[in-house]
Order: structure tokens, then sequence, then C-alpha cells
């Protein structure tokens, strides 16, 4: 019986840890993603340590990004399943993709005045173990570089500049109809969980009585 009780509160927080790992933290965090890439477009990265520009530099300096995500119960649950068989771990792809370009992300509000950044590099590692139930798993990535300001902005940057003012134009326009979606596929997510722990707990609760 308590081992039956053991299985049901795992399913319970399975389920939780899909509908609250993937549908709401990870696809807010998708979201802020595309905003913030759109509005830092005027900020270009490149891996190269030379640039081709001739205007007078500015300022140099060097800028960092990191940022710590964790693997939810039900991607590390997804991964031990799939290593049994062999395959595409496919479930820690979100999660080293949104490290990456969070990295990259902060990285680049490091440095807002700057033009360019050069000789870019992303370091990733984890933390934790996927097999050590008692670890907690971790993927960690940290982005750096050389930001390079002008004294004198090139002329890509105010090509930039101006894209970046249409998008924001658009970006308004759009807005409102995307809140409304958005709430809309929140609002949905977060019912379905709380349907579905409910209908568990209630079987739980009758197993227990009997």
């Amino acid at each position: 019986m308590s081992e039956f009780i053991n299985l049901i509160v795992s399913v319970i927080t399975l389920i939780t840890a899909y509908f609250v790992g993937t549908k709401v933290i990870e696809k807010g965090h998708y979201l802020s993603l595309k905003k913030r890439e759109r509005n830092s477009l005027n900020l270009p990265i490149i891996t190269s340590k030379n640039i081709t520009e001739t205007e007078e530099i500015k300022n140099a300096e060097f800028v960092k990004g990191s940022v710590v995500i964790s693997i939810d119960y039900f991607k590390s649950f997804l991964a031990w399943f799939i290593n049994i068989f062999g395959g595409e771990v496919s479930s820690f792809e979100t999660i080293l993709d949104r490290s990456r370009r969070e990295a990259l992300l902060r990285m680049k509000e490091s440095a807002p005045n700057a033009h360019i950044i050069i000789n870019a590099r992303i370091e990733m590692s984890n933390i934790g173990s996927l097999y050590d139930k008692n670890s907690i798993r971790c993927s960690e990535a940290l982005a750096y570089g050389t930001a390079i300001t002008f004294k004198n902005p090139p002329a890509y940057a105010k090509e930039n500049n101006l894209v970046k003012q249409q998008e924001i134009l658009s970006q308004n326009e759009s807005a409102r109809h995307k809140k409304e979606v958005t709430a809309k596929s929140l609002s949905i997510d977060t019912l379905s969980l709380i349907v579905g722990v409910i209908i568990l707990i209630g079987l739980l609760a009758l197993l227990l009585i009997k």
C-alpha cells in the first residue's frame, strides 16, 4: 500500500513539474528571450579578435554574462528514461538553449552603450549529476567578450537603430494581442494543472480511506 502511495505522489510530482516547469516557467522565459533579443539587435556580437572599422575607439572593456538554470523533475525523469534505451535527449536541449541565449543577452545588457562586442566566447558546464537523486541538477552558461565603443557610431550602428525603431513600432501594434494570447494560454495551462492535481489527490484520498 505504501509503495502504491509513493507511486501516486511521484506521478503528481511529475505532472506538476511538467506544467509548472515546461508550460509556465519555460514558456515565459522564451517569451522574455525573444523580446530582449529584438531589443538588442543594434549590438552585434562577433568571435573575431579584430575589427575592420577605421573609426577611432573611444572605449574598450571586458564584459560578461552568466546564468544558472535548474532542470526540473520532469525533464530529469524523461532524460533518465531515454538513457535506458539510448537516443536524443531533447528534454535537455531547451535548457541548454535557454542558458546560452540568456548568457549572451546578459553580456549585451552589461554594455548598453557599446557598438560591437568582439572576441566573444561562451562556456557551458553542468552542476550536479543526472543519476544522483540528491544532487541539484543545473546548467551554467558564461558568455564573455570585449565591448567596443567608437567615438563616432559606425554606419551599421545607425542602420540597426533604424531597424530597431521600426520593430518597436511594430511590437507596440501587436503588444495587446500577444498579451491576450499569453494570458489565455497561461490560464488554460494553470487550469489543467489544478484539475490534474485535484483528480490525483482525490484518487489518493480514496485509496487511503479504503
